[in-house]
C-alpha cells in the first residue's frame, strides 16, 4: 500500500499511520464531515478480490457494527477506495493493546480479572446476536487510558474461511489461540471464544501463552494433545477457583468447557469477589531484556528497603508460629467429575501425612471437605476451624502422569508463604505425599522427633497404580458411611489388597468398615467381629505403626469386652498420630461407656478440635454429655449438629430421648414428630402418635411404640433396643431383660452403653443387671 498521509479518502483526511498487522494497515484519519478523529483500518488488497468474499465480509461487518456495548469497538462505517481497497471506519482511542500490556510483564492477579470481565461482557453480548469473534487474542484487545476494555476485529475473522480458521495461513501468534476445533479446521461456535478468552487470560496471570511450539505443527500438537501448565505451578498467589476457571475455558472437548459467557461471568466475578485488592503473586521468569536494567535497578532499591523494613518487623512483629493447618480439596482439574474421588482421596493422602506430625494440629478431611467448591475466603475457613495456616491446591491426572500443585497460605493474613509443583508416575504417587509433608513441615519450621525425621526422609514405597485407584474408590464409598457404599468400599479395598498384598491401609479401612456397618446395626456383631480382627491384624503386622490399624482392633476388643486391651490399642493410636479425630473420638466413646465421662467429655473435645464440622463427632458428643445426664449440653451440642445437616435422623432421635428424660414431653412429642415425617415408611405414623399423646399421655405413647415397634424400626436390629428402652419407662422389668437378653446374645455394640444409659437407672438394683454387667465384664 502507498503512503496515505496526507490524502483524502472519501470523507476522511488521513493524519499518521496508526500500526500494521496480518489484518492491514490502521490510520489516524479526521471524519471532515463530522468533524471527529476515527481510525481507518485498510484491509489487506487480497480480501476484497473475491466478489463472494467482499459480500461475506461486508455481510459480516454490517452484524458486527450493529453491536453496540461498552467492551466492544464500534464500527461507523464500511467503504472501500476508488481502486477496490476495503477499509473500515471504526473510533479513535487512547491506550494500548492488551498484547502490549502483557509484553511489559504479567498483570496482577486483580487486574487480570478486572479485564477479562469486560472482555466475556463484550463476548456475551456479541453472541447473544449470534456473533462469534473467532479471532480473540492480546492483540485484539485495546485497553483505553481508562481502563475500559475494547474487543476490536469483529467479523475479520471469517474471511478466512467461512465458519472454519485453519492454521493455515495464519501467523503463530494467530495460532496460538485456537481452539482445537479451530485447528482441526472444524465447524465452530461460540465455544471456540470461550477457548481463546481462557488462552488469553492465562497469558494475562502468567506472561506466557498456554501452549507453544516453534512451529505450527508443533503448537498445533500441543493444542491438540498437551495439557498446558497450572497457572499456580507457575506463580503464587493465584485464587484456584481462577486456575479452574481457566482450565475449563480450554477443555479440549467442546462440551466440557463452559457453554456460554453468562456461566464465565458468575465464576469471574465470585473470583473478583474473593480475590483481595491488591493481592499479587509471585511469578517464576525473568524480565524481559529491554526492561532488565531498570529491573536490576528497582531490585538494588527494593532490597535495601525490604531488608530494613524485615529487621524492624522482625523485632517489633515477628511472623507468629504455625502450629495448626488444614488441607483444603484438592481442586481436579481434569474436567472429568468422575475423577472427583482421586482428587478427594489424594487431598486425604496429604492429611494422614500431615497428621503424622505431632507437633502440628491437622484439620481432618471430614472438616474440609465442606469447603470444597466454597467461596468463602482463607481467612474466614481459617478462623472457623481455627488454624493458622491453610495448604490448597490442584491435581491432574492424565494417564499414568499425575502433577499436583500445592500452596501454603498464612491463615491470617492471606498472605502466601510457599508454593511448589508435583509430578509423578501413578506407582510412585505415595512418595509425592511424603515430599508434600516434607516440604510444609520445613516451610513452617515444624518441630520433629527423631522417628518423625527418619520418617519422613524415608523413600516411599512404590504401589501398583491399580491398586491405589481402587484404594482411593475404597475412601470415596468409605466416606459417605451408608451400608451400601460402605459394602462397595469394602470390596474396593479388597480389589487394592489383590494387587497390593502388603497394603497396610486398605487392611485397616476394610477393618473399621466392618466395625462401623456393626456399630450402625447394618450388620450382626457375629459378621463383622472376627473379619474385622483378622483385617487389623494383618495391617498392624505390615505396618504396626499405623494409627489406624490400632483404632480398629481396639474397637475389635471393645465387641469381644475386652476392655483393658480395647484402651491399650486406643492409647495407642492417639500416641502414634494425635492427630487422627477418630481415634480420639472412638476411646472418648470408650471412655464414656466405662462411666468415666470427665476423660470422655476432655477425648471428645479433641477430636472435636481436629475435625470441627464433623457431623458424627458432633453428634457423638452430644451422646456423651446424654450419658454423663448433662441435659442441657446435649441439647446445645445437638443444635449444633443440626446446623451442619438438618434434621439428620439420629440427631432428633436423641434429643426426643433428652426431652423425656428431662420431663419436657411436649417438645418430645414435637420433636418425635419431626423424626417420622423424615421417613416414607413412618410419615403416616405422624398423627397417630400426635392422637395418643393428647388421649393417653407419655405413657401412652411408651405403649403405642411398642405396639408398632416393627413400623418404626428401620433396621431389625434396632428393635430390641427400642423395645428394651420403652417398657423400662413402663416400669416392666421382666421385658426389659428378656429383650436385653436378646442383645447379649448377639453382642450388639449398643448395649455397650447399658452402664450410662439414663433408660435403665430404674433396674440398676436389679440382680440381674449386675449379673449382666459382670458377663460384659463391665463391673
Amino acid at each position: 500500500m502507498t503512503d496515505l498521509i496526507g490524502k483524502i479518502i472519501s470523507h476522511y483526511k488521513i493524519l499518521s499511520k496508526l500500526g500494521e498487522g496480518g489484518m492491514g494497515v490502521v490510520y489516524k484519519a479526521e471524519d471532515t464531515k463530522l468533524d471527529r478523529v476515527v481510525a481507518l483500518k485498510f484491509l489487506p488488497p487480497h480480501f476484497g478480490a473475491n466478489n463472494a468474499e467482499k459480500e461475506r465480509f461486508i455481510h459480516e461487518a454490517k452484524a458486527a457494527s450493529a453491536l453496540q456495548h461498552n467492551n466492544i469497538c464500534t464500527i461507523h462505517e464500511i467503504d472501500e477506495t476508488e481502486d477496490g481497497q476495503m477499509f473500515i471506519c471504526i473510533d479513535l482511542y487512547e491506550g494500548e493493546t492488551l498484547k502490549k500490556k502483557i509484553d511489559q510483564g504479567p498483570l496482577s492477579v486483580q487486574e487480570a480479572i478486572n479485564i477479562a470481565i469486560q472482555i466475556a461482557e463484550g463476548l456475551s453480548h456479541a453472541h447473544r446476536k449470534d456473533i462469534v469473534h473467532r479471532d480473540i487474542k492480546p492483540a485484539n484487545i485495546f485497553i483505553t487510558r481508562d481502563g475500559i476494555v475494547k474487543i476490536v476485529d469483529f467479523g475479520l475473522a471469517k474471511l478466512r474461511g467461512v465458519t472454519k480458521l485453519t492454521v493455515a495461513g495464519t501467523t503463530l501468534g494467530t495460532a496460538a489461540y485456537m481452539s482445537p476445533e479451530q485447528a482441526k479446521g472444524d465447524q465452530v461456535n461460540s465455544r471456540t471464544d470461550i477457548w481463546a478468552f481462557g488462552a488469553v487470560l492465562y497469558e494475562m496471570v502468567t506472561g506466557r501463552q498456554p501452549f507453544r511450539g516453534d512451529y505450527e505443527q508443533a503448537l498445533t500438537y500441543a493444542i491438540l494433545n498437551e495439557d498446558p501448565e497450572p497457572v499456580t505451578a507457575l506463580r503464587t498467589g493465584i485464587p484456584m477457583a481462577l486456575e479452574r476457571l481457566i482450565l475449563k475455558c480450554l477443555a479440549k472437548d467442546p462440551a466440557r468447557r463452559y457453554q456460554d459467557f453468562q456461566d464465565v461471568l458468575v465464576d469471574m466475578k465470585a473470583v473478583q469477589e474473593k480475590s483481595r485488592l491488591g493481592s499479587k503473586g509471585v511469578i517464576k521468569q525473568y524480565p524481559s531484556h529491554r526492561r532488565l536494567a531498570s529491573v536490576i535497578c528497582v531490585i538494588a532499591i527494593l532490597f535495601i528497603v525490604v531488608t530494613l523494613a524485615g529487621l524492624y518487623f522482625y523485632t517489633r512483629h515477628q511472623t507468629h508460629k504455625i502450629d495448626s493447618i488444614a488441607v483444603l480439596p484438592l481442586v481436579n482439574l481434569s474436567g472429568d467429575p468422575n475423577q472427583e474421588y482421586f482428587s478427594d482421596g489424594m487431598t486425604e493422602a496429604v492429611i494422614a501425612e500431615l497428621a503424622n506430625l505431632k507437633a502440628l494440629k491437622v484439620i481432618s478431611r471430614t472438616s474440609i471437605m465442606r469447603y470444597k467448591h466454597t467461596e468463602k475466603v482463607l481467612p474466614e475457613i481459617a478462623k472457623a476451624l481455627d488454624v493458622d495456616a491453610i495448604v490448597e491446591g490442584s491435581i491432574m491426572r492424565a494417564g499414568d502422569r499425575v502433577r499436583i500443585t500445592t500452596q501454603l497460605i498464612d491463615g491470617r493474613s492471606d498472605r502466601h508463604l510457599w508454593a511448589k509443583n508435583y509430578e509423578r508416575n501413578l506407582n510412585n504417587i505415595l512418595e509425592i505425599q511424603g515430599e508434600v509433608a516434607r516440604d510444609i513441615a520445613s516451610e513452617i519450621r515444624v518441630s520433629l522427633d527423631k522417628q518423625e525425621k527418619v520418617a519422613l526422609s524415608a523413600k516411599a514405597q512404590s504401589i501398583d497404580p491399580e491398586a491405589y485407584d481402587a484404594y482411593l474408590h475404597g475412601l470415596y464409598y468409605w466416606n459417605k458411611r451408608t451400608e451400601p457404599d460402605l459394602k462397595k468400599g469394602i470390596d474396593c479395598f479388597k480389589q487394592a489388597i489383590e494387587k497390593e498384598p502388603q497394603y497396610a491401609a486398605a487392611y485397616a479401612a476394610i477393618s473399621q468398615s466392618y466395625i462401623v456397618l456393626a456399630a450402625w446395626g447394618f450388620i450382626s456383631y457375629s459378621d463383622s467381629n472376627e473379619k474385622a480382627r483378622i483385617m487389623s491384624e494383618k495391617a498392624l503386622e505390615i505396618n504396626n505403626r499405623l494409627a489406624e490399624a490400632h483404632t480398629a482392633l481396639g474397637a475389635v476388643y471393645e465387641g469381644e469386652w475386652e476392655w483393658e486391651e480395647a484402651e491399650k490399642e486406643y492409647k495407642r493410636s492417639i500416641e502414634l498420630n494425635p492427630n487422627y479425630a477418630t481415634g480420639h473420638q472412638w476411646y472418648a466413646e470408650f471412655l464414656s461407656l466405662l462411666g468415666r465421662h470427665q476423660k470422655a467429655i476432655a477425648e471428645m473435645q479433641k477430636a472435636l478440635a481436629l475435625d470441627p464440622l464433623s457431623l458424627i463427632i458432633n453428634h457423638n458428643f452430644a451422646l456423651i454429655l446424654f450419658y454423663a445426664r448433662d441435659y442441657n449440653g446435649t441439647l446445645e451440642r445437638m443444635k449444633k449438629t443440626n446446623e451442619l445437616e438438618k434434621n439428620f435422623g439420629a440427631t432428633l432421635y436423641y434429643t426426643y430421648q433428652t426431652y423425656i428424660e428431662m420431663g419436657m414431653y411436649p417438645e418430645a412429642i414435637e420433636t418425635y414428630k419431626e423424626l417420622l415425617s423424615q421417613n416414607e415408611r413412618t410419615r403416616q405414623l405422624t398423627e397417630s402418635v400426635d392422637e395418643i399423646f393428647k388421649s393417653e399421655g407419655i405413657e401412652g405413647v411408651f405403649r403405642w411404640i411398642i405396639d408398632h415397634v416393627d413400623e418404626l424400626s428401620l433396621r431389625t436390629t434396632a428393635r430390641p433396643l427400642a423395645l428394651a428402652i420403652n417398657y423400662a419407662r413402663l416400669g416392666e422389668k421382666d421385658e426389659v431383660f428378656k429383650w436385653l437378653e436378646v442383645m447379649v446374645e448377639n453382642r450388639q455394640t449398643q448395649l455397650h452403653y447399658i452402664k450410662v444409659m439414663p433408660y435403665f437407672d430404674s433396674i440398676h438394683s436389679d440382680p440381674r443387671y449386675l449379673n449382666l454387667l459382670k458377663r460384659m465384664n463391665l463391673e
